[in-house]
Parts: C-alpha cells; structure tokens; sequence
C-alpha cells in the first residue's frame, strides 16, 4: 500500500491557501521527509517563481506496491492538481465528516513506464493516479491529473549558485506598513516602480516613478542594515516587479526580520526566504520567492 500521512489537516489547508495566492495548479512531490511545491505563473506573476516546502505531508513509512508478487518500495509520490481549490474542499470535507485533523490518505499510483511520465521519473518515485480515504461513514475519491495538464505552472527546485552580492533582512510588519500606508499615494500599476538600494548602512525602499513628470513617490526605509554590497556591478539597485513585491511575505509571518532578502547582479535576481511552524514545532512551512529585475519606470 502507498499511503501520505497528513499531520495536521487545517495546517495544510493553510498550506494550499498559501499556494492558491500565487496559481490556481500545479504538483506536489511527498517523500518521506516532506511535500514541496515549485511553481511559475507567468501571466499574472511575471518574472517570479515560488518554492513552497512542508512536513505537514509525507510519504508513510513501508509504502509500496505489488509486481509479480514481489514488493516494490515507494520512495516518493507525485500528486498534480488542476484545481488546487478541490484539494482544500477534500480537506475541508474531511474535518467536517470524519472530525480528525490527522489521518492518511492512501494513493493508487501509475506503474506504467509507457505513459511516458515514469520514464522520466528516478527510481522509487511514481505518479499519482488518485488520493482517497475509505471508512465507513466518510469515503472520498481524488482523482489527479496527468503531469501535462499543469506542466505549465510546475517547475524544478533551482539549485544553480546565485552568487549573491549583498544581503538583508526585512520586519514583516514594516514591509506590510509600507504596502498599506503608501497604496493610496502611489500608484504601481499605473506609474510607478519599485527600487530597493543601499544608503548610509541602511536598506531603502522607493516607490514611485522616475522618468515620469510630477509623479508622487515616496523614499523609506525598509531594513536597519545590510551585508555585502552593490558597488562595480551593472545593477546599483534592485527594481522588482509589483506583483513579486505584493506576495513577498506569501507566508505571511511575523517573525520580527523574518524575511530573508538576498540579490544577485549576475542573474539579476532578487530571493526572499522565509518560515512559519507551529507553537510545538511538529510541522513547518519554507518559502522562496525568486523574482527578476525589471526596467524601472
């Protein structure tokens, strides 16, 4: 048998709201350890990629399937969705019928090579073909779709060196300040751009738009201090587009500079870290939000 254990139920669910702010599909992979997430959405996040990880959800332990009377083992599953707002109902169903927060799930998985997407699939990880939960009085039946349908929105964890060039750490709540307070005043979609430098050993942040006679703009800081620095490279400052810079706390922490900010000239990239876990520390959620550097307005 192929079994995920869900840890706790209203955790994940959190876990899919996190994820439906940024795209509506995509595939999960569940291992032993935990469940990851790596999307793009191009249409409406342009330039940025999300990487969302979890223990909330792992593969149980002794997974396997039957082959010729022979136990193959089960080292990972991957589960894609169309609508992830389906999976949240599931989640939802389950805590109001079945009234547990932790429970497993059991997985019938694809051991056909010639669908084509097993072959490309390392050894012990396999396609989900349907996640479901039989009792008696709550049986519910979720069936996935084939990895091409959300090959759009999916994509591999980067693990290519950055080589970042300076460094900082941004307070939550300032960042949150600064949205609210300055979205009446300037206005992003229309005119504006948003700029992050160095400045007198502090990190600002301008909003607004430069080329743009009598335009409103607004210079603030955004961090106390800072690591390396900008100095002889071809990028001074970082311009970020206005959607990457709306889901930058995605996980919506509140750790006091809990978001972890770093930047690359060379690839012209800026990568924003950051977790949540709760009170006992059974579960946690990891975030990385990469987003490009845009032309400023």
């Amino acid at each position: 048998m192929v079994k995920t254990e869900m840890r706790d139920a209203k955790a994940f669910s959190n876990f899919l709201s996190i994820i439906t702010r940024f795209v509506s599909q995509g595939m999960f992979t569940v291992d032993k350890e935990k469940t990851t997430f790596y999307s793009i959405n191009p249409s409406e996040f342009p330039s940025t990629r999300l990487e969302l990880e979890t223990n909330i959800m792992t593969l149980k332990e002794g997974s396997f399937f039957k082959q010729k009377k022979e136990e193959i083992a089960v080292t990972a599953v991957k589960l894609s969705f169309n609508e992830l707002q389906k999976f949240r109902a599931n989640l939802d169903i389950m805590e109001t019928f079945h009234k547990m927060n932790s429970f497993d799930f059991s997985v019938d998985i694809s051991t056909l090579a010639s669908k084509g997407d097993q072959s490309e699939n390392p050894p012990g990880m396999y396609v989900a073909q349907k996640l479901y939960f039989h009792e008696d009085e709550c049986k519910i039946n979720q069936f996935c779709v084939e990895e091409n349908v959300v090959k759009k929105m999916s994509m591999k964890k980067l693990t290519r060196d950055l080589e970042h060039k300076i460094s900082f750490d941004i307070d939550p709540s300032m960042l949150s300040l600064i949205q609210s307070k300055t979205a009446n005043f300037v206005d992003l979609e229309k005119d504006g751009s948003i700029y992050i430098y160095p400045d007198n050993n502090i990190m600002k942040i301008e909003l607004g738009a430069r080329n743009v006679s009598f335009s409103n703009n607004v210079i603030l800081k955004i961090s106390d201090s800072y690591e390396g620095n900008l100095i002889d490279t071809d990028t001074p400052e970082i311009i970020i587009h206005k959607t990457g810079y709306d889901i930058l706390n995605i996980l919506r922490t509140n750790e006091k500079n809990g978001l972890h900010c770093k930047f690359s000239p060379k690839y012209k990239v800026l990568e924003v870290t950051s977790s949540i876990e709760d009170q006992d520390k059974s579960w946690w959620i990891k975030s990385k939000i990469i987003t490009s550097q845009v032309k400023g307005k």
